[in-house]
């Protein structure tokens, strides 16, 4: 009975180790952009379509795996699980910092983003957009390239350290930026976009996150704009320091 028993748990765990390495194969094959089909993981992880279908059915089910019409990627899940890995906290300062969010885009009527740095990019926490807003290519949890943002530019700029090496004209608009607090950008993450971002500051005067203003190019008030985004940013980094003193006392 007992030794039933033991091949009984054995085949169990030998069917759940091979199931994970599925899983995982699977997950290793799907796009962070963009889609791929159930057919194209098959033929990147050389399992059969039929096993293929099942797991990916499942990763959707548990939110690490985004299902679509064209097809699968990764999902929003694996993002949080990643950025919890990195030590990062941030459903705690995008709850902190939402009705500041809230407040820039009813001044504005423009879509506003909440931005973090991570692995060396651009972690986007929250967006913010109203029905005839100006479609942007990020998305809450997707990571952007830091240098083709506003919010990119601000969190590259008031990093610790001296300014990254770059293109000379990245180095000076970072420069500009570093004198003047505030950072602009046209048509990096699109075409005939504008966007302005302004840093929030964390303890000891390191930047924690940047706050961006997006807006159709010919559309966007630049002076307005920057003004609700320098009080914006001023608010928010105060909410961060009461915290931060909050927790520490």
């Amino acid at each position: 009975m007992s030794g039933g028993r033991l091949m009984v748990d054995a085949g169990a765990a030998r069917g759940a180790s091979g199931a994970v390495e599925k899983s995982y194969l699977i997950l290793g094959a799907l796009p962070a952009q963009g889609w791929i089909g159930a057919a194209e993981v098959a033929r990147r992880t050389g399992l059969p379509r039929s096993t293929v279908h099942r797991i990916l059915g499942l990763l959707a089910d548990l939110r690490l795996a985004d299902r679509h019409l064209n097809g699968y990627r990764l999902g929003e899940r694996i993002r949080d699980l990643a950025v919890q890995a990195s030590g990062i906290r941030p459903s705690a300062l995008r709850d902190r910092l939402l009705p500041y969010l809230l407040d820039l885009y009813r001044v504005t009527n423009h879509a506003v983003l909440l931005g973090v740095p991570w692995d060396g990019g651009v972690l986007c926490l929250e967006r913010l957009h109203g029905h005839h807003g100006v479609h942007l290519p990020i998305r809450v949890g997707s990571v952007t390239p830091p240098g083709g943002t506003a919010m990119g530019r601000v969190l590259l700029a008031f990093a610790d350290g001296p300014l990254v090496a770059g293109p000379d004209g990245l180095r000076q608009d970072l420069g500009r930026v570093r004198r003047t607090g505030i950072a602009a950008e046209l048509g990096g993450c699109r075409p005939g976009v504008a966007s302005l971002a302004v840093p929030v500051w964390g303890p000891g005067r390191r930047v924690a996150a940047a706050i961006a203003v997006a807006g159709p190019a010919g559309g966007l008030d630049v002076p307005a704009v920057s003004r609700a985004l320098r009080r914006v940013g001023h608010a928010a980094s105060q909410a961060v320091a009461r915290r931060s003193e909050a927790r520490a006392g």
